[in-house]
Formats: structure tokens, sequence, C-alpha cells
């Protein structure tokens, strides 16, 4: 792990130490590293998000009958089948 310094104006230092106390963090590093995590989460979120917002765009819609799910099911069947044969 390494380390990091960060100055803060005193008015963002003290909602820190309040949020750190309030939430019952251990540290305010605490607090940061999850702030940041959180953070970290919502971005790779997000990017899921676009990739599959854009790969809904892009191909053309087809429609699910009763059909394509019977043969949906068997296509599953059949490789539950071979798995559990190995």
């Amino acid at each position: 792990m390494s380390t990091m310094n960060l100055t803060l104006p005193d008015s963002l230092r003290a909602f820190v130490e309040s949020q750190v106390a309030r939430k019952g963090f251990g540290s305010p590093t605490d607090y940061l590293v999850a702030l940041i995590r959180a953070d970290q989460e919502k971005a790779e979120h997000d990017e899921i998000e676009s990739k599959l917002l854009e790969a809904l765009q892009g191909a053309p819609a087809t429609p699910v009958t009763t059909e394509t799910w019977a043969a949906t099911k068997q296509q599953g069947l059949r490789r539950l089948e071979a798995t559990r044969s190995q």
C-alpha cells in the first residue's frame, strides 16, 4: 500500500471528521478509502451499462417466441447433460 498526502480546507476537514465519527469509520483514511471504492464501483457500473446500451442499440431486435424459449431450454439441458457426463 502506498501513501498519499491530501490538503483540505478546514471546512472539508471538519466535515470528514464528522462523517468518520457519525458513520463509525476508524479513521479519516478509512472514510476516504470507502468513498473512493464507491466511486470506483460506480465508474465500473457506468461502463458496463454504457456497453450494454451500445450493444442494444447496435443489434436488431429479435422477437422471442414460445418456440425460441423451448429451443433455448433444450440447448441448455443438452449442455447441462454434457457437463454431467464428463
